[in-house]
């Protein structure tokens, strides 16, 4: 009976230790699967943490640039405010330039007028003066050019012809390429920056564009003459011969006068310093 006893007993303890031993089997393997699960964790884990960092890196840079953005918008709040400053004193100037605009409405066009009459003027002394000059150079009484003082005298009063020539020349091509330019404004407004003129100045402008188109070519026929002339007192001087010595700088004026937009200038070697005067 004892013996039973201890069977029995000993496969109740058997069955007991295979359950265990399948317990231990399945919390082995609930061990391996809590331990994937956590390595699962950790490599999770560490991957939101980068990402993490990189959306806190990201945030930072966005706030920085926020930040900037707010300084240039501060900033250019700034300059507006200058600007609207400047653009209120420049429409008071404005307003103030065209008060005084047309207060000199009138006085203006008496300066254009009073350029026309100065224009015409000069016009008819250069005139004058080439029409006696010719006479001289050209004429018989060429005999009276018979030293070089005399000579070297009518080549300076040449040169200063030359130069006002220059200079109505000069004033005409400017006027003639700022009308081409912008042939709906006043001459003195394009010349001179005025801005638009009033319907006197555009009459008085009128005017003194079409005198500047009717001496053009007058003065254009002047510079011709003057050139022949200076040319003919370089023949004069080419041709005469004896010890006499021109003025000191005598030659040096001839050549800047015929450089004055008179074709070209003459080599200096044909030029000679020392002429003499004709005997007897």
């Amino acid at each position: 009976m004892r013996q039973e006893d201890l069977l029995l007993r000993q496969a109740e303890l058997a069955k007991q230790l295979a359950e265990l031993k399948e317990e231990l089997l399945e919390t082995e393997s609930t061990e391996m699967e809590l331990l994937r699960q956590e390595r699962r964790l950790i490599t999770t884990r560490a991957r939101t943490e980068q990402e993490l960092h990189k959306e806190v890196e990201a945030a930072k840079e966005r706030q920085e640039i926020a930040a900037e953005r707010c300084d240039i918008l501060a900033a250019a709040a700034k300059v507006s405010k200058a600007v609207e400053g400047e653009l209120v004193a420049r429409a008071l100037a404005v307003e103030d330039a065209k008060t005084s605009l047309s207060k000199l409405g009138p006085q203006r066009e008496a300066a254009m007028a009073s350029c026309v009459e100065a224009d015409r003027a000069r016009l008819c002394a250069l005139q004058d003066l080439c029409d006696s000059w010719h006479e001289i150079i050209w004429g018989p009484a060429v005999v009276a050019l018979n030293s070089p003082a005399r000579i070297s005298l009518l080549c300076g009063a040449h040169a200063l012809a030359a130069e006002s020539i220059c200079d109505a020349l000069g004033l005409a091509e400017d006027v003639m390429d700022a009308l081409a330019a912008k042939p709906r404004k006043g001459i003195l407004d394009k010349m001179f920056g005025l801005g638009d003129s009033a319907q006197s100045g555009n009459s008085a402008d009128g005017n003194f564009v079409e005198q500047v188109k009717a001496t053009l070519p007058q003065y254009q026929a002047l510079r011709q003459r003057c050139d022949e002339n200076l040319r003919r007192l370089h023949n004069l001087y080419s041709v005469q011969g004896s010890d006499h010595s021109m003025p000191e700088g005598a030659v040096s004026t001839m050549l800047e006068a015929l450089a004055c937009g008179f074709g070209e200038k003459p080599e200096v070697s044909a030029l000679p310093e020392n002429v003499t005067s004709v005997s007897g």
